[in-house]
């Protein structure tokens, strides 16, 4: 045995052994602050977040005024019989018309469907009387009198829902907040909260 031979373990890089440190965890204080800043983060993205909701169920409200506009204007303008179509499992409404040797109710090419993107029919009524909401066809005879046409969207919370109307008369439809009715194509200013405020 050799009294002044170092081994191979005691030696690392120049003859001096390492010293090991341990690693260091996080502080209470420092995960505090992570927490802290997670939290305002949270609170600044989650009201950007309901408004893009509530601006998809607007623009899913707008696709349905358009195609309810583009059907009264269809049968103001000529004698071909127009239907409006809900199906709540595909989530679209369509604007049919009769065509063909057999008159069969078909999907018109010209009038692009309302896709629901982001909501659903909550209620839907034709001169007074309610539809089913899951499903429903509204046919514009022509010659007769058109029926008056309202539909409720609601988003999936059911925190915002926008009501399109087309009244009876009208070649355009109107879209206001569900708790605003209109009945004849007027709107009530003082149930929309715009009593005092200049028009």
């Amino acid at each position: 045995m050799v009294i002044g031979a170092v081994s191979n373990l005691d030696r690392f890089d120049g003859g001096v052994r390492p010293t090991c440190k341990r690693p260091r965890g996080f502080s209470i204080v420092e995960v505090i602050v992570v927490l802290v800043l997670l939290g305002i983060l949270a609170a600044a993205v989650a009201p950007r977040l309901a408004t893009l909701t509530g601006r998809q169920t607007r623009a899913d409200a707008q696709a349905v005024a358009e195609l309810l506009s583009i059907a009264a204007r269809r049968d103001s303008l000529t004698n071909q019989p127009v239907a409006i179509e809900y199906d709540a499992g595909q989530a679209r409404l369509r604007m049919l018309t009769r065509r063909g040797v057999t008159a069969e109710w078909r999907s018109d090419p010209l009038a692009p469907d309302a896709e629901l993107r982001a909501s659903f029919v909550e209620s839907a009524e034709t001169d007074g009387m309610d539809l089913n909401p899951e499903r429903f066809r509204v046919e514009f005879a022509g010659a007769l009198r058109r029926p008056s046409l309202s539909i409720v969207l609601a988003d999936q919370s059911k925190r915002e829902s926008w009501r399109v109307s087309l009244a009876a008369g009208a070649s355009r439809a109107v879209i206001t907040p569900a708790s605003v009715r209109i009945t004849d194509g007027s709107i009530d200013l003082d149930a929309a909260g715009k009593g005092e405020e200049p028009w």
